[in-house]
C-alpha cells in the first residue's frame, strides 16, 4: 500500500535537513537518516528525539542509537508529522558558544586598538 502526502521534518546534527516525505508504512528512523546523508561528526548518537503527536503535549520518544536494538523497535516506524531532532554533542555546543564570544572579543580589542592609535596619534 503507498502513502501520500505524508512527511517528517528532520532538523538537527544531520547533513541534509528538512522536510521527508514517507513513501511507504514501513518507513523507520534509520530509512529517514539514510536519505538525509546521515549524521554530522557533532550528533550525539545517544540523543535523538522524535516528537510526535499534538504539538501541545507531543510525546517524545528518545533514541540512543549507540544501542542498535533500535533497529529492532517498531514504535521507531515514523508517523506523518513527526519531528526529528539529533542534538549537537555537548562539545560541539560549546564550540559554537566559544565562537560567538571569540567575535566579542575580537571587535571590542578592534575599538581599543582603533581607540588607543587616535590618542597616539593626537599627542
Amino acid at each position: 500500500m503507498r502513502v501520500n502526502n505524508l512527511y517528517v521534518v528532520l532538523i538537527g546534527e544531520v547533513a541534509r535537513q528538512g522536510k521527508y516525505l514517507i513513501n511507504r508504512e514501513d518507513f523507520e528512523l534509520i530509512d529517514l537518516l539514510g536519505e538525509a546523508g546521515g549524521l554530522t561528526p557533532a550528533a550525539n548518537k545517544k540523543l535523538v528525539k522524535i516528537f510526535r503527536g499534538d504539538r501541545t503535549d507531543p510525546e517524545v520518544i528518545l533514541v540512543n542509537m549507540q544501542d542498535y536494538s533500535f533497529l529492532k523497535d517498531k514504535n521507531l516506524r515514523l508517523k506523518s508529522r513527526d519531528i526529528i531532532y539529533v542534538e549537537p554533542k555537548r562539545w560541539a555546543s560549546n564550540a559554537q558558544n566559544l565562537q560567538l564570544y571569540s567575535t566579542f572579543f575580537q571587535i571590542g580589542f578592534l575599538a581599543l586598538n582603533t581607540i588607543l592609535l587616535i590618542i597616539n596619534i593626537s599627542n
